[in-house]
């Protein structure tokens, strides 16, 4: 009777390890629905009024987004447009001199993207977004 109740203990720890990988699953896919409803529902955005604050926390994100590389940007950032485009810089020493003076890597790319009320920043190699909290846009309209 031990023995039975023992591989009883050990189906009910199985039955429950695969409710528990299914559940992690199903909220997994409701996660990738619920992100690619949103991707479809962002628009391209503009900048409204852009403060000292809000010019950087937007520094900030492209500077996480970098992993932590130091970046100067235009004081029109996301004004004229919604893309930002970042050429790939190289160190220049005599063992890695970089003879033509121009990176033909693709440049690393950000847009402005307005979801719902917020204003978003997506990094488009990767896939990832930063919501922006002192950042206000207005989505753009496509004949702008």
């Amino acid at each position: 009777m031990k023995m039975g109740l023992k591989h009883l203990f050990y189906l009910a720890i199985f039955v429950s390890s695969i409710l528990l990988l299914t559940a992690c699953q199903a909220s997994d896919k409701q996660l990738a629905a619920k992100n690619t409803k949103q991707e479809n529902t962002s628009q391209a955005a503009r900048l409204i009024n852009p403060d000292e604050k809000s010019l950087a926390e937007i520094k900030g994100v492209i500077r996480e987004a970098l992993k932590g590389a130091e970046v100067k940007l235009a004081e029109r950032i996301f004004i004229d447009s919604s893309w930002l485009s970042i050429e790939r810089t190289h160190k220049k020493n005599i063992q890695n001199p970089h003879l033509s003076g121009r990176s033909y890597e693709m440049p690393i790319t950000f847009q402005l993207l307005k979801i719902g009320e917020k204003c978003v920043i997506k990094k488009h190699d990767e896939e990832r977004f930063w919501k922006l909290k002192q950042v206000k846009c207005q989505a753009i309209k496509k004949d702008d």
